[in-house]
């Protein structure tokens, strides 16, 4: 199997892991001052899942962790990203994001 595939695997054994033995995340969850940065549910989502996760995800695990519908992943993402809450790591189909 090829790298992307275990990373994206890790990311969401240890999202699980840290949720089932509640190890509390190394970020800040949102606040109430950029609560009100979100246009959409979807970027909403996104950003509650990767302020819990302690590393990268890839978009595959972004999108299952958070249940947003595959369709939506590249408004809610460019939102992130344009109000400068996640950062992007990589290009095209091996980048990951986390939380600024």
């Amino acid at each position: 199997m090829d790298d992307k595939f275990y990373e994206e695997l890790s990311c969401l054994i240890n999202n699980a892991f840290d949720n089932a033995f509640g190890r509390k995340p190394k970020k800040e969850k949102k606040t109430m001052e950029n609560a009100k940065l979100f246009e959409s549910e979807e970027a909403e989502a996104l950003y509650a899942i990767m302020a819990d996760t302690v590393d990268s995800c890839g978009k595959s695990a972004l999108i299952t962790l958070s249940k947003i519908k595959p369709h939506k992943w590249n408004a809610a993402i460019n939102e992130l990203k344009d109000n400068n809450l996640v950062v992007q790591h990589g290009n095209k189909r091996g980048a990951t994001y986390t939380v600024a």
